[in-house]
């Protein structure tokens, strides 16, 4: 066994002691059982804490993410947060380089016939009548759209995902890099419809079933997703 193997091993042996003696104070009245019980679980944050500052940094060395089962306890803990922020982004970049590959999607003439596959014989109602009416839907095989939040890390991702897939010539495109006619909203959903693939990024105040990190989901033609989860 490894020590990558031994830390998790041992992480979540104290995280299930952690869970048995919540369950102590929850089910007992007595005041000193509810301390005893308190005291344990302190205890066994701080071992979590001691095994987590080598972990982190052996998952760091070997070039590996996380654990998905680690993530949420990872969380718990904000100075791990930058480095919790990198290894997901480098397993969800991973996820996607693989599938692209196994897909042939990465060769450029297949990546146009596989979006202009995905296009209707007949323009999808949005883009028939109101607001989107005639907007032009025009392959970009070169290219995949990314939805983010305007926050202070936002970059972070964008250069995650331009150092992935730069061996595959694509491109990132945000709605707010250019100033195409019609409605902003238009321009998104084009492009949703005409890149190889999207990539949406979720904050925990978005993410419906899970309390930390974040989601990303992709749609290459058929809909899959990767990050840490699989909800769309």
């Amino acid at each position: 066994m490894s020590r990558k193997d031994d830390l998790e091993h041992n992480i979540r042996e104290s995280y299930v002691l952690i869970r048995q003696y919540e369950a102590v104070q929850r089910d007992t009245d007595r005041p000193e059982e509810r301390k005893r019980a308190q005291r344990v679980i302190n205890e066994q944050w701080e071992l979590i804490k001691g095994y987590l500052d080598e972990y982190i940094s052996v998952c760091e060395r070997l070039r590996v993410s996380i654990a998905d089962d680690l993530v949420e306890t990872v969380a718990r803990f904000p100075e791990y947060g930058d480095r919790l922020h990198s290894s997901i982004l480098h397993q969800t970049t991973e996820d996607l380089q693989e599938l692209l590959e196994s897909e042939g999607l990465a060769e450029p003439e297949q990546a146009a016939r596989t979006i202009a596959a995905a296009i209707p014989a007949e323009r999808p109602l949005l883009f028939q009548t109101g607001l989107c009416a005639g907007y032009p839907l025009e392959p970009s095989p070169d290219q995949y759209f990314v939805a983010q939040e305007f926050g202070a890390d936002r970059d972070d991702l964008l250069r995650a995902l331009e150092a992935a897939f730069r061996e595959f010539n694509l491109k990132p495109y945000r709605a707010d890099q250019d100033i195409l006619r019609g409605h902003i909203l238009c321009k998104i959903a084009a492009k949703i419809q005409t890149t190889l693939f999207s990539v949406f990024e979720l904050d925990r105040t978005q993410n419906r079933t899970r309390s930390s990190g974040t989601w990303r989901c992709y749609w290459p033609g058929p809909t899959f997703c990767a990050g840490e989860g699989s909800w769309c």
